[in-house]
C-alpha cells in the first residue's frame, strides 16, 4: 500500500514537472519569436540614426558654405 502511494506521489510531482517545463518552453517560444522584430526594430533605429546624422552634416556644412560665401562676398 505504501509503495502505490508513494508511486502516485512520485508519478504527481513528475507530471507537475513536466506541466511547467512545457509552459516554460512556451514562453521561451514566444520570446524567440518576437526576437526578429525586436532586431528589425533596433536596426531600423540605427539606420534612422545613421540617416539623421548624415542630413545634420550635410545641412551644417550647406550653411557654412553659404555663410562663407555671403561674407566673402560683402565683406571681405
Amino acid at each position: 500500500m505504501k509503495d502505490s502511494s508513494s508511486r502516485k506521489k512520485y508519478i504527481q510531482k513528475s507530471i507537475q514537472v513536466t506541466s511547467t517545463n512545457i509552459e516554460e518552453e512556451k514562453k521561451l517560444i514566444t520570446v524567440e519569436q518576437s526576437r526578429p522584430i525586436v532586431n528589425a526594430l533596433k536596426k531600423i533605429k540605427e539606420l534612422l540614426k545613421y540617416y539623421f546624422n548624415i542630413l545634420y552634416l550635410h545641412n551644417s556644412m550647406c550653411i557654412n558654405i553659404y555663410y562663407n560665401v555671403y561674407l566673402n562676398k560683402f565683406f571681405l
